[in-house]
């Protein structure tokens, strides 16, 4: 049983490499401005990070708990952010954010807090080891994954 959850995590964290992949350096933000350049460029940052954590929660490079703790930490940091980087109507190109954001406000911000109460358990269990970091990074994965799919452009 635990090896089965131990695959499903390290499946989500997949997923969410996919997200990390989309905020490569071939990915434009030329022409972004104010708030739109502010919130890429955090969601870059995020996607460099859960990047290096997937590299170590999958065992591609070896595990650093401190590394991985700073990591979590600083995801957190920028999703208790992630609601104030996105000022109604904030859709300036290049952007890649919904207009179903405003309208659907509340279910964005409970996505954005259940993907920090995902960062934070992800930074209480990085100390613990690869194996409860690759199941609290795979569940953020998840959630990040969730709010990507219903409010970012494909």
């Amino acid at each position: 049983m635990k090896s089965h959850k131990t695959f499903a995590a390290a499946l989500s964290l997949s997923a969410v490499m996919g997200v990390a992949v989309a905020f490569s350096p071939v990915h434009a933000h030329k022409g972004a401005t104010g708030v739109v350049k502010e919130r890429m460029m955090a969601m870059k940052s995020m996607g460099r990070q859960m990047k290096e954590l997937g590299a170590m929660v999958t065992g591609k490079t070896p595990y650093d708990a401190d590394r991985a703790r700073e990591i979590a930490a600083a995801l957190s940091e920028h999703v208790k952010e992630i609601p104030d980087q996105f000022p109604k109507d904030s859709l300036d190109p290049p952007t890649e954010a919904l207009p179903r954001i405003w309208k659907n406000w509340e279910d964005f911000r409970t996505k954005a807090t259940e993907t920090l109460r995902a960062a934070e358990k992800l930074a209480a269990s990085a100390g613990d080891g690869r194996q409860s970091a690759l199941a609290a990074a795979g569940a953020l994965g998840k959630s990040c994954k969730s709010c990507h799919s219903d409010y970012r452009e494909k």
